[in-house]
């Protein structure tokens, strides 16, 4: 498997250690939704955001629970946006989450 650069955020947090955690994964390439099952579980947050760059600069987000995949998550997504490789050298980000149901 290729070096994913993998982090665990806190969004929310009332105190220090508290808050709501969630996994963002960047994927260089894009990972099976087993893969991408297999390390939701290992890094056991409630969701993980597994973040793919297109190639016209806009993202692509799927959302996975240690057990399925889901439509949407807030804390991950603010999680998400507070990492400094998501908007690390791209300006303008067309966030376009993976659930068609979301309407």
């Amino acid at each position: 498997m290729p070096y994913l650069p993998t982090f665990l955020y806190a969004a929310f947090p009332a105190t220090p250690f508290g808050g709501n955690i969630g996994g963002v994964v960047f994927e260089d390439e894009p990972l099976t939704p087993e893969q991408r099952q297999g390390i939701a579980a290992d890094l056991a947050a409630p969701t993980t955001g597994f973040v793919t760059l297109c190639e016209d600069a806009s993202f692509r987000t799927r959302f996975h629970s240690s057990r399925s995949e889901t439509a949407m998550c807030g804390h991950v997504t603010v999680a998400m946006w507070s990492s400094p490789g998501f908007v690390d050298g791209y300006g303008f980000v067309d966030f376009s989450p993976s659930a068609a149901a979301l309407s």
